[in-house]
């Protein structure tokens, strides 16, 4: 009878311990990784890290429980280069619980269909590596906060804890920040791809004030620190930036584009030294957003006053890419420069501090750019840059291009741009014959090694020399253009006008030697009503660049020009 109850006590112990262990002991550690994104929506990726942060929020709240932060998982599996891709797998789910010391961990996936959504989650005990039933929601996109309380019901009926209606409350509300900052996130994102342009500071004042509006409802968002970082970043508000990308980089600190990113603020608030180290590494690792990023290096050292280094990278790094050489090459030509005692590094500095307020303050920019001419004023690249900053068409940019020249320490490529936008320039103020002059000069001093300078230059010449009735000239100059580039469809665009226009005029000599002469300002579409009409009247029309009246050479029936143009 005493064996048969203690069989009985054995049966009733187990299947209590049975019974618990789908639930959760108190204080038992509990991860909740990242969801897999089904759908393959991209615009829902931020669902995959966003799903788990509201449940982290909300079962954090149950007093029973201890959920690890989400900060914490990032850090550890950064730690270890271990994805968080593909946690949807039982067994990488385990291993990453074990990594993490929990206990318990939550993984689960999500499946956009049109406007609603099914989100789906398992149990994973990590000791045993028991799976619990699959839990999911489904309801309307709009309603992701209900349905994300829904879940948190389920799982933690799932564990085994029991809540008071208090608390209960205090879960169904947690989140709510998440969920606004995540909502600013995507509407600066949004505007950032749909409407932003770098020359337009509005729309970038507007993605900066809703990043800061983001985090201020969740400081610790990590899409906000990283990608508002950057954002900061190429705004060139670069403490700022600092102080975004290393808070989402103690997250993650293996990231390699948040230490990338690093680097352009780190060198322009003076920490040399860590923008060479993070560099360094990245070019070891052999990371790189763009092929100049490891003139970094060079460019850190050079600021630091450091020549030695700057002459030791400039031999290590030349040679690795054509694009990387352009920016070797400005360096090397700077360091020259310094030691002949053209420029200086402070002149240096205070240029890239001019640069800082290319979008917001036009005087700021103009102020450093003259201090910077006034600490090193035999520097030609300084009166370039001055002459630059007053944009592509403000004549009071012409005599800094021609102090630059004057100077005698540009490259051959620069001083062919200076030549090109003084004749750029003077196109824009209706002085063909002075833009013709100096786009020559842009096509003589071009050094060949940029393809697509020959060919800006050479168009424009041919351009200004078309305006000027120079037609043969410009026919030829094209011809050159688009053996170099057959692509260039203005290019193409011209020089099918010319043809058109040599074939007609060719054709209506033979048909008559009466002309009627135009004298017009210059307009491309008036010119081709006068060729449609010498087609019809049979006359050759010769069209005269004037800014006189209309002149007739021969007698012709006015009623018959007017029929024409009337048919054209």
């Amino acid at each position: 009878m005493k064996a048969g109850k203690n069989h009985l006590l054995t049966l009733l112990v187990t299947f209590v311990i049975l019974c618990q262990s789908n639930s959760a002991q108190v204080n038992d550690p509990i991860a909740i990784l990242e969801f897999d994104n089904n759908s393959g929506i991209e615009e829902y990726n931020w669902l995959s890290g966003g799903i788990p942060e509201i449940l982290t929020s909300k079962l954090s709240n149950v007093p029973d429980l201890v959920v690890i932060e989400r900060r914490q998982i990032k850090k550890t599996l950064s730690d270890v280069a271990f994805t968080q891709t593909g946690l949807v797998d039982p067994e990488k789910a385990v291993t990453v619980g074990k990594m993490l010391g929990a206990d318990i961990v939550i993984l689960g996936s999500f499946q956009i269909i049109g406007k609603s959504i099914l989100i789906t989650s398992r149990v994973i005990d990590v000791e045993t590596s028991k799976i619990s039933g699959s839990k999911n929601v489904r309801g309307s996109l709009d309603k992701i906060f209900d349905l994300e309380f829904e879940l948190a019901e389920q799982l933690i009926e799932e564990l085994g804890i029991k809540i008071t209606s208090n608390t209960r409350e205090i879960i169904r509300s947690a989140g709510t920040d998440y969920l606004r900052s995540q909502a600013l996130i995507a509407e600066a994102e949004r505007i950032s791809t749909e409407l932003y342009e770098l020359a337009n500071w509005d729309q970038i004042q507007q993605t900066l004030d809703l990043i800061d509006e983001a985090l201020k409802y969740n400081p610790t968002n990590y899409q906000a620190l990283r990608w508002g970082g950057i954002v900061f970043k190429n705004a060139k508000f670069y403490e700022k930036s600092i102080e975004l990308l290393e808070k989402a980089l103690e997250q993650t600190p293996n990231d390699q584009l948040i230490r990338s990113s690093l680097v352009k603020p780190y060198i322009e608030t003076g920490s040399y030294d860590k923008a060479i180290e993070f560099q360094i590494a990245l070019l070891n690792e052999g990371y790189q957003t763009d092929e100049s990023d490891p003139a970094f290096i060079i460019e850190a050292y050079f600021r630091k006053g450091d020549l030695n280094n700057c002459h030791l990278w400039i031999n290590k790094l030349r040679g690795h890419s054509e694009y990387l050489d352009t920016f070797i090459d400005m360096f090397d030509k700077r360091i020259d420069d310094i030691e002949k005692g053209v420029s200086s590094i402070e002149a240096y500095i205070l240029m890239q501090k001019a640069y800082g307020f290319e979008f917001t303050a036009q005087d700021s920019l103009h102020h450093y750019i003259d201090l910077a001419i006034e600490t090193s004023p035999k520097d030609g690249n300084l009166y370039f840059a001055k002459a630059f900053a007053y944009g592509s068409n403000n004549i009071r940019g012409i005599p800094y291009y021609e102090k630059a020249m004057e100077c005698g320490n540009l490259s051959p490529d620069d001083v062919s741009t200076a030549y090109y936008n003084i004749g750029y320039i003077y196109s824009r103020q209706g002085d063909w014959n002075s833009a013709k002059v100096n786009f020559q000069k842009a096509v003589d001093n071009s050094s060949g090694k940029v393809l697509f300078m020959q060919v800006r230059n050479l168009y424009d010449l041919a351009y200004a020399n078309y305006e000027l009735g120079k037609i043969n000239e410009a026919y030829e100059q094209l011809r050159e253009v688009l053996t170099m580039d057959p692509d260039y469809e203005e290019a193409q665009l011209l020089f099918n006008k010319i043809e058109f226009q040599k074939s007609l005029m060719d054709k209506q000599q033979q048909k008559s030697d009466v002309k009627i002469f135009f004298a017009s300002r210059s307009n491309n579409s008036v010119q081709f009503i006068y060729w449609r009409c010498s087609s019809y009247l049979g006359f050759s029309l010769m069209y005269l660049k004037s800014n006189t009246a209309h002149q007739l050479k021969e007698s012709f029936d006015v009623e018959k020009v007017t029929d024409a143009f009337s048919a054209t």
